[in-house]
């Protein structure tokens, strides 16, 4: 009996509903499995329960921020190795310090194109 492949977890880390559900529609449609998250608090929890093959998280938000957040996330050891991609609308953010200082893989400003996040999700998961 050939084995059931199992798809990839992508927590989507994000405050804005609506733009989550766009993004979760998006990956839903590659046969990505999705999992949602209000704030960095939430993504935390989300974590643990879902086992995420990565994580895509957005800087600006209530409770916990994005960068907090994949500080926490980074300093747990058995979390560590989970990708992490940082969406957001703040450029000057952006200027190296997200990927190469607290770990995060990759980041995209919003809006995004989506060929351009499907192809950073590819590269750093892989569907089975």
């Amino acid at each position: 009996m050939a084995k059931a492949s199992v798809a990839p977890v992508i927590l989507i880390v994000d405050d804005d509903a609506a733009f989550a559900a766009s993004v979760a529609q998006l990956l839903e449609a590659q046969r990505y499995e999705v999992v949602l998250a209000g704030d960095g608090a939430q993504a935390i929890a989300a974590v643990k329960e879902a086992k995420p093959d990565l994580i895509l998280m957005d800087i600006n938000m209530p409770q916990l921020d994005g960068e907090m957040a994949l500080l926490k996330l980074k300093g747990q050891p058995e979390l560590r190795s989970i990708p992490i991609i940082m969406l957001t609308g703040v450029e000057d953010l952006l200027d190296g310090h997200l990927t190469a200082t607290l770990g995060a893989c990759e980041y995209l400003t919003k809006p995004f194109d989506p060929p351009e996040l499907l192809a950073k999700i590819a590269a750093h998961v892989s569907q089975t």
